[in-house]
């Protein structure tokens, strides 16, 4: 039996798409999350944040609604080997 799944959620982050097909997909995605909180499915969120974009808007919503959710998460930072350190610290 699965311990637990990895789920690659489309939409979330960077997206070559049209807003509205990427709006959808971030719709979707909080609904399947709110759905997997809701009947205790859900044990924590690993959100990847690119380093050399930083924070954006959703990704910011997103940690909020989390935190509203009481849903653990853990950010974990992807291609810190492209950024110099001093761009990572801030």
């Amino acid at each position: 039996e699965a311990l637990g799944f990895i789920i690659d959620l489309p939409g979330y982050g960077y997206a070559k798409a049209p807003d509205e097909v990427v709006e959808k997909w971030q719709e979707n995605t909080q609904d399947f999350l709110q759905q997997r909180i809701e009947t205790g499915n859900l044990q924590r969120v690993y959100v990847l944040i690119d380093a050399r974009r930083g924070l954006s808007l959703f990704d910011t919503s997103i940690l909020s609604w989390l935190d509203e959710a009481q849903c653990d998460y853990t950010i974990i930072l992807t291609k810190c080997d492209t950024v110099r350190r001093p761009q990572i610290i801030k």
